[in-house]
């Protein structure tokens, strides 16, 4: 074969894989999808039965701003209309204190609230509007009317560690100061790093504080406060679920596995917080993966915990995009990319007045059509926080194909999502 013969084949070769990347990476026909228009709703239209305990809204991105904002939008009906009164959201236990503190006891401001969220995909103009209508409705409300702001991730500790150590300033200042040396003498630099001997006598640490927490409960109570003490405990009971992690073993599943597993244990207990001490309901807000009934046999998730414990008191909203320019973490920066989950409900929203509707599957169950596409694998789309530049080519790399009635109650779909733009990345 002559050089330039092979050169052009090469060349050839190349076009393909280039038009094969676009048929994959572009959006796909659908056909029209005759009855969605009669079932379509707005999200003032989600209504709770009375058995519903918890509430989960799923988001399909982290990175766009319609996810975001949709949490407002629900939780703000969701008071209007129920009695839920509790929002926690996959961050980590003790920043989102920072931020109850400002809701309820009006302690600093919203914009150091979201500050202080941990995760940078929350430091957005979008749960900065969600942080200020909480706070500024429970101004105008009655004590036992007011909303709260919880956290029911685990993966960072600095704040659970300041909580623990402001609480022990007040009702044992020597044994806080003994804690916060022996913490930062295991502990170090933070880095990641840590040696198991370390994790482990850090873990026999923590294991002390909540037992000499737990001992001393009616001290403790008498010199602070019952909410006081309650969240210093959970940060505590989160701290040990930090190290947890440390202590996984170094492939991913495990340790996603062991984090989904203490996200749900969380969850538990603000929803018993919340109905034994304010008799309310919770509403709480994760990627779908997590909130989910079920993602896959492989993998654990949160929301498989909490559909076995609580049944058909789980109620969970997924969502999903049609086209999305996404904010994306990379190694530098973030960036935006745009993607099309080739989801045909999202599709023919976009030939729909608004750019958003809400479908109960309880109700599209009466349609044939509906019923039978939301019992097929249909594709739906799902990004993270990490970028891949595969998948720029294989759509799978970012599509589920799990029939959603499997793994929701209902979803909120979005034809065209827009990114978020994060204040101070890092």
């Amino acid at each position: 074969m002559r050089k330039h013969d092979l050169v052009k084949r090469v060349l050839a070769a190349g076009m393909m894989m280039t038009l094969g990347a676009s048929l994959l990476t572009g959006c796909s026909a659908e056909d029209e999808i005759k009855d969605f228009s009669s079932y379509a709703k707005d999200v003032e239209d989600i209504t709770l039965s009375d058995e519903v305990r918890v509430v989960a809204l799923g988001e399909a991105t982290h990175g766009n701003k319609e996810f975001q904002e949709l949490k407002l939008d629900v939780f703000v009906h969701l008071v209007e209309t129920t009695d839920v009164r509790a929002f926690a959201i996959e961050g980590d236990f003790g920043s989102c204190m920072i931020a109850n503190d400002y809701i309820v006891h009006d302690i600093g401001t919203a914009e150091n609230a979201v500050k202080n969220l941990g995760f940078e995909i929350y430091r957005t103009d979008e749960m900065l509007e969600l942080v200020q209508w909480m706070h500024d409705y429970n101004q105008g409300a009655k004590e036992d009317d007011k909303v709260r702001f919880y956290g029911f991730d685990m993966q960072r500790n600095e704040a659970a560690r300041e909580r623990i150590q402001s609480f022990y300033d007040v009702v044992a200042k020597e044994k806080g100061t003994d804690y916060a040396k022996r913490w930062n003498e295991g502990y170090g630099t933070g880095d990641g790093s840590l040696s198991s001997e370390s994790v482990t006598a850090l873990k026999e640490l923590v294991e002390e504080m909540i037992a000499d927490m737990e001992s001393q409960r009616d001290v403790y109570i008498k010199m602070t406060d019952e909410e006081t003490y309650a969240y210093a405990l959970q940060s505590a009971t989160c701290l040990l679920q930090h190290l947890g992690l440390h202590d996984a073993s170094s492939g991913y599943q495990s340790y996603a596995d062991l984090r989904d597993q203490y996200m749900a244990e969380n969850v538990k207990w603000i929803l018993d917080r919340e109905e034994n001490v304010y008799g309310t309901r919770l509403m709480i807000a994760g990627h779908n993966g997590h909130v989910a009934r079920v993602v896959n046999s492989a993998y654990t998730n949160m929301g498989s915990y909490l559909a076995e414990e609580f049944g058909e008191s789980y109620y969970v909203i997924g969502t999903d995009f049609y086209k999305t320019n996404c904010s994306i973490a990379t190694k530098e920066a973030r960036e935006d990319y745009k993607f099309c989950s080739d989801d045909p409900i999202a599709k023919i929203v976009g030939d729909m007045e608004n750019n958003q509707y809400y479908l109960d599957f309880d109700e599209a169950q009466k349609s044939e059509e509906l019923s039978a596409l939301l019992d097929s694998n249909m594709p739906t789309g799902s990004l993270g926080e990490s970028y891949s530049f595969l998948m720029k080519f294989v759509k799978t790399s970012y599509q589920l194909r799990i029939p959603p009635s499997q793994l929701y109650d209902g979803m909120i779909f979005v034809y065209e999502a827009t990114p978020i733009e994060v204040w101070d990345y890092q």
